[in-house]
C-alpha cells in the first residue's frame, strides 16, 4: 500500500511539472487535458491487461475455477515464467523512457521562476516575452 502511495504522488507531481513546462513552452496552462489523457491511458491500460492476459493464461494451461494445489506444476511453472521474466521484459520499455525524461529539480526551478517572470510580466502589462530557459 505504501508503494502504492508513493507512486501515486510521484505520477501527480511530475504531471503537474509537464503542465508547467507546456505552459512555459505554449504560454497555455492546460492541465486538464494532461491529467485526463494520464487517467485515461491508465484505465485504458487497465483493461487492455485482461485482453493480453486471457490468452497467456489459455497458451499455459490455466482452467477457469482451479484451485490453489490443483493446477499442475506446468501451469505453475508457465504463471511464474509471466509474473517473473515475462512482465521483467515489458518493463523495459517504461524504464527506457525514464531515462529519456529530464525532470532534476534545478531543470523544474528554471521552468517555474520562468513562469513567475511571464506572469509578473503580464501583470506590470510588459509586453516583452520571457525567454524560455531551455529547450525540450
Amino acid at each position: 500500500m505504501t508503494m502504492t502511495i508513493l507512486r501515486v504522488i510521484t505520477v501527480h507531481s511530475m504531471l503537474a511539472d509537464i503542465v508547467d513546462e507546456q505552459e512555459l513552452a505554449t504560454g497555455k496552462r492546460k492541465e486538464g487535458v494532461v491529467f485526463a489523457a494520464a487517467f485515461f491511458s491508465s484505465k485504458f491500460m487497465g483493461a487492455f491487461g485482461y485482453l493480453i492476459a486471457g490468452p497467456f493464461l489459455d497458451v499455459i494451461g490455466l482452467q477457469a475455477g482451479a484451485q490453489p494445489g490443483e493446477v499442475s506444476s506446468t501451469v505453475t511453472w508457465g504463471l511464474g515464467l509471466i509474473m517473473g521474466p515475462g512482465l521483467a521484459i515489458i518493463m523495459l520499455l517504461p524504464v527506457w523512457m525514464s531515462f529519456k525524461v529530464n525532470m532534476s529539480h534545478a531543470s523544474q526551478l528554471e521552468v517555474r521562476q520562468a513562469l513567475s517572470q511571464r506572469q509578473q510580466a503580464a501583470e506590470n502589462g510588459d509586453s516583452a516575452s520571457v525567454s524560455t530557459p531551455r529547450s525540450h
